[in-house]
């Protein structure tokens, strides 16, 4: 008989710090498979997002679809190429003792008609049409609780600064341990 060592290849992953109008640092990554996955899929790169995430005129809701709700979001706005983009991203709870927050962009699409017009909202879906859905990005349902990115982002880098203070104060910070 004989035995195949299966071996699951790792997406290498790449990172960016941006700074956003608050003067605030953020790591910003993506898994380079999911971007490959993501230009074949909606033509689109996920660098495409990060004005995004810069942006203060953004918005965002929550993946209530996602039972971590904290650690998923959506964010929607004006992307590279002027396009309006509904963006998946994922915060990521470091225990490395990064000082920035991090967050992982999961997919991006670029917006259906009647999400951009929050009044229309599914108005214009067309029901017998099969439409090819993104598992990580679905479309909109119009039930969701829109607030500016930008408050949505400075709570979360608070809450991840207030993690690493806490960690530091308890002596887990492993890279002051180098």
């Amino acid at each position: 008989m004989r035995y195949h060592e299966i071996t699951e290849a790792v997406s290498p992953e790449h990172w960016e710090t941006m700074r956003l109008p608050s003067g605030e640092e953020i790591n910003v990554g993506w898994q380079t498979a999911k971007d490959a996955q993501n230009r074949r899929r909606h033509d689109l790169s996920l660098r495409d997002v990060i004005p995004i995430i810069t942006n203060p005129r953004s918005e965002y809701t929550l993946d209530y679809d996602n039972p971590n709700l904290d650690e998923r979001a959506r964010y929607v706005g004006q992307g590279n190429r002027n396009m309006v983009l509904v963006v998946a991203v994922e915060w990521i709870n470091t225990d490395s003792g990064e000082e920035n927050a991090s967050i992982r962009i999961i997919s991006v699409r670029q917006a259906e008609a009647h999400e951009i017009d929050g009044d229309q909202m599914n108005e214009d879906a067309k029901p017998n049409e099969p439409q090819e859905i993104d598992p990580d990005n679905p479309p909109l349902t119009g039930k969701e609780i829109w607030r500016p990115a930008q408050e949505h982002i400075a709570q979360m880098i608070a809450r991840h600064k207030a993690r690493v203070a806490a960690r530091k104060t308890q002596g887990q910070n492993p890279k002051a341990a180098e």
